[in-house]
């Protein structure tokens, strides 16, 4: 598919447009001007959008390339509405007469109806014009139709709208009957034309306005979503409705029209959940900057928003979105397309998306590609409804949530930030403030050490020596596996694994201890949890430099020692380190000893996470740390620091979310501030709304992740209202 700049492309035909418009409607005013009837009675236009270019050369198969306008033919579109039949023919022979374009294909749907019923007369013109370029030629598709054929369409494309396309026979029939109804008044109003436009005239003149005639009066229907050159009409919803109007949307059942769509939106969720969307070097590349997996993934979505007629952008294969709606806010949801790896032990294929026991077992089906598809259905379902929004929605998709926010680091420096917004990316009822966290890195290199001047112990006067020490793999995770390799001294490698194993059992822990000539490799195993909790796990790697502390060592395994078990050793608050602070709001702040590496002749390192409310800041306990490491001369790397997010409780976003899910649940919505860090904190005023309800099994990230049925379209609903009360 050949790339094409739609911005650049899509200009003529805007321009085109525009000119036509203005040149039809000057026909109008200089007629009535001069006292006359005019043929026409208003006029609009539209460029088609490009998820609806792309819509329709799909179902048409038509290539998408530089010739697409002339293969659709009605990229750019007018529409000229008449009073009278007659005047379908006046307009038809002034434009075959026009010295500034050329008529190329005409088809009379006025005296040969579609089978449908529907009537109107449509050309397709060849439309020169001057642009910066020089001239250029685009085609135009125009169409013509009297008052009641136009309304005619209007309801016909209503019920469209509401049957999917598909049209129950009996409404069909009944549309037949109707149009050949509206064709008769047609038929009998042009009769009377001319005893018309006497009136019309007559009243004009008594008025002394002619521009104030009895419908004469100039429309502004300029609107985009008032024109679709398609072969239906668009619906057009007033932006200021009266009570009643509010009262009827007001009485949605949400969860019945996701009911509707059941089918739908399991199919197409387990179809997005079996492409593998996994973080992928090796296949990455311009345009698909995490492997294409992902890209496929995110593709994907884009298509799946694109069919449901919203406006789509990949922005580098980094993040995408899609749009609808009107205003100058814009309501974001943001979700991520990209998964953790499977790992093993799985009960079924991974990606397969089996339903088993009501559940879509699948990686990715809980975090975040089962309730990113139910944001996607929920906005659908808001369009298809066709309800009035003041705001634009915007479907934000990442692309690197998993690893390191790449994606909407990228995304945000040239795409517009949303007024508010939330993620379907954690749990009910709402999340409104997540904890500043940081990975730092605790260095200390040989030289460093030696520096300080410390006194050696002697070889002869150590149990033994350490030679390395290694634990956990990611900061944010407690290590639940822990190595230490010792070079024997005055104690044997079989009386240094002898006394490890007294250790585990006096304290009941697990671990191994091998003996390979003078050396012994003592193994640890704790308990892994999340880093923003750290207390709830066994860290291996402070638990084994704990043990440690029972030999003697060599000398800078001594200091390693101290220092662990001063400031690290169960310290999952920073209270020795001087930093602890617990936020009655955010709760404490809290430390996780995440990665630990040492090299006798290399580097000591700590890859420490430490997450911290709002009321302690990063700048006012940094200098307190930076003091703790100067004792023993290490230095602090900042790997990342990302600083508290929160929305004022009182925010209109924070109230609508809650009140959208006690209607849906019947429950209270309490307010929930985590040590984790969500899409929400991405956005200026931003939340995570769901998707795992309260009770329910977190199994994000582990073996045979699923998501009920159930809660998908639960959620869907709730998205779906949530989506509507913020942008109408």
């Amino acid at each position: 598919m050949q790339k094409i700049d739609w911005d650049l492309y899509l200009l003529p035909y805007e321009q085109a447009v525009e000119e036509l418009k203005v040149k039809l409607k000057n026909i109008r005013n200089e007629l009535l001007k001069r006292k006359q009837h005019s043929p026409i009675e208003f006029v609009t236009g539209r460029v088609k959008k490009v998820n609806s270019i792309y819509n329709k050369s799909n179902r048409l198969k038509i290539p998408i390339n530089d010739e697409i306008g002339w293969n659709l033919r009605d990229i750019a579109g007018i529409r000229i509405i008449c009073q009278f039949i007659d005047d379908i023919t006046t307009v038809v022979q002034m434009l075959r007469q026009r010295k500034d374009m050329r008529v190329f294909l005409e088809k009379d749907y006025v005296t040969k109806p579609k089978e449908s019923g529907y009537r109107g007369y449509h050309i397709a013109v060849e439309y020169p014009m001057m642009t910066a370029a020089g001239q250029i030629t685009v085609p135009v598709e125009i169409q013509i139709r009297t008052l009641g054929m136009n309304f005619w369409a209007t309801i016909e494309h209503s019920l469209n709208y509401k049957y999917e396309g598909i049209l129950p026979q009996n409404i069909k029939d009944r549309l037949i009957e109707t149009a050949k109804a509206s064709n008769i008044l047609d038929s009998e109003m042009n009769k009377m034309r001319e005893e018309i436009k006497d009136a019309q005239m007559e009243f004009a003149r008594k008025r002394e306005s002619p521009t104030d005639v009895f419908l004469n009066v100039e429309l502004d229907l300029d609107l985009e979503s008032a024109l679709d050159m398609e072969d239906v009409e668009e619906p057009v919803f007033p932006i200021h409705m009266n009570e009643g109007k509010r009262d009827e949307m007001s009485k949605i059942n949400w969860l019945e029209e996701v009911e509707k769509r059941r089918n739908d939106l399991i199919s197409t969720t387990q179809e997005f959940l079996r492409i593998k969307s996994v973080l992928d070097p090796s296949t990455a590349r311009e345009g698909a900057p995490f492997g294409e997996g992902i890209q496929k993934a995110l593709e994907f979505a884009l298509n799946v928003c694109a069919e449901a007629g919203m406006e789509t952008k990949d922005v580098g294969g980094y993040a995408g979105h899609a749009e609808f709606g009107q205003g100058e806010e814009l309501v974001g949801v943001l979700s991520h397309v990209d998964v953790v790896p499977e790992g093993e032990g799985w009960t079924t294929p991974p990606y397969a998306a089996e339903i088993v026991d009501g559940k879509i077992v699948a990686r990715g089906s809980l975090d975040d590609k089962g309730p990113g598809m139910a944001s996607i259905f929920a906005a659908k379902i808001v369009k298809e409804l066709g309800l009035p929004l003041s705001k634009r929605v915007r479907l934000i998709f990442g692309t690197d949530e998993e690893t390191s926010w790449r994606c909407m680091n990228t995304y945000f420096q040239t795409e517009e930030m949303p007024t508010m917004g939330f993620t379907p990316d954690a749990d009910f009822p709402l999340i409104y403030a997540e904890k500043g966290l940081t990975h730092l890195v605790f260095l200390q290199s040989k030289e460093a050490y030696l520096g300080q001047g410390r006194t050696e112990r002697a070889a002869q006067d150590c149990d033994a020596k350490l030679s390395q020490l290694h634990a956990g793999l990611r900061m944010n995770m407690v290590p639940d596996r822990a190595r230490a390799l010792l070079e024997a001294g005055r104690l044997s490698a079989q009386e240094l694994a002898d006394k490890y194993q007294a250790y585990l059992s006096e304290t009941g822990h697990k671990g191994a201890a091998t003996i390979d000539d003078n050396f012994v490799t003592l193994t640890f195993e704790g308990k892994s949890v999340h880093g923003m909790d750290p207390g709830k796990g066994i860290n291996a790697g402070t638990e084994l430099i704990r043990f440690l502390a029972g030999l003697t060592l060599d000398s800078r395994a001594e200091q390693l020692i101290e220092f662990s078990n001063k400031y690290l050793y169960q310290q999952h608050y920073g209270e020795a380190m001087g930093i602890g602070h617990n936020d009655p709001e955010m709760g404490p702040l809290t430390l996780n000893t995440g990665i630990i590496r040492y090299e006798e002749d290399g580097e000591l390192r700590f890859d420490i996470n430490i997450r911290y409310p709002h009321s302690q800041p990063y700048s006012q306990w940094e200098p307190i740390l930076l003091d703790r490491l100067n004792e023993a001369a290490f230095t602090l790397q900042i790997e990342e620091n990302m600083k508290p997010h929160r929305v004022d409780p009182n925010h209109p976003l924070v109230t609508t979310l809650q009140k959208v899910y006690s209607e849906q649940t019947g429950q209270e919505a309490n307010i929930i501030a985590i040590g984790g860090a969500t899409y929400g904190r991405s956005l200026d005023v931003g939340v995570a709304f769901g998707p795992l309800f309260p009770g329910g099994a977190d199994c994000a990230h582990q073996r045979d992740e699923f998501i009920k049925i159930d809660d998908l379209v639960k959620a869907t609903a709730i998205y779906a209202q949530a989506i509507y009360e913020l942008a109408k």
